[in-house]
């Protein structure tokens, strides 16, 4: 069992589905447009809070774990162990593709490229790739990051993540769960890649793709280089 399969049980203690990320992301939807994508959806929130107002949501996820509770949480959405370099298994094509949660730094450029090559067959002439990740021009001139501790009041567990071995190609994203007398009951360690934003959106372009805009949180507010905590991209298909 993966560190990853392990968090999935307590996964929603720490990031539970935020009102304002789903309006966000069903703001881009505009009438007539029903079909929504998660990638590297976790448990599975965001799919089914789509499902449950009326939309056509599928999730993939390739963490077993994550999936299976996906599963569990709603019947409405549909939910596949996949990884994102294995989107061609998809056929339907979507008004809304989205990934959040920063997991789209889990893959390497050459995975990342070969990911936005299969996409675009992925979406609707008219649809729209909306992704999030840290804000990785930040981080990177910070030559690393600090993040709050997440505390669950209900059971006292605690979420501690790090950056470790950091440099600007590749870093290593330390997770720990301590219970609340601070004692460690699960760790797990993973490979990121970190993403400057022109380096993205050169990268997009090179696939076909056209920004058409680019925020520094889910309330829309202008990504700035030296201080957002997010980048949040809009991308559509280059007609």
């Amino acid at each position: 069992m993966s560190a990853y399969t392990e968090f999935s049980q307590i996964y929603d203690l720490f990031f539970p589905l935020k009102e304002n990320v789903y309006r966000f992301l069903k703001s881009f939807l505009t009438s007539g447009q029903t079909s929504v994508l998660d990638i590297g959806c976790g448990t599975g929130h965001y799919c089914a809070r789509f499902a449950d107002e009326g939309y056509t949501a599928v999730g993939i996820d390739p963490d077993t774990g994550m999936i299976e509770i996906a599963k569990k949480k709603t019947t409405s959405a549909v939910f596949y162990l996949l990884s994102a370099q294995q989107i061609e298994a998809l056929n339907p094509q979507f008004d809304l593709v989205f990934s959040i949660g920063n997991s789209m730094s889990h893959l390497s450029r050459d995975d990342f490229n070969f990911f936005l090559a299969k996409l675009r067959h992925l979406l609707k002439p008219d649809g729209l790739w909306i992704f999030q990740v840290v804000n990785w021009d930040r981080i990177i001139a910070q030559g690393g990051n600090t993040f709050p501790i997440i505390t669950n009041d209900e059971t006292g567990l605690s979420l501690h993540r790090q950056y470790v071995h950091f440099s600007e190609k590749k870093l290593l994203f330390k997770i720990e769960i301590k219970d609340k007398n601070d004692k460690s009951v699960l760790q797990s360690t993973q490979p990121l890649y970190p993403l400057p934003s022109e380096e993205c959106i050169r990268l997009h372009q090179e696939n076909g793709f056209i920004l058409k805009a680019h925020y520094g949180d889910y309330n829309s507010a202008p990504f700035k280089k030296a201080d957002s905590g997010a980048s949040i991209y809009i991308f559509s298909q280059d007609s």
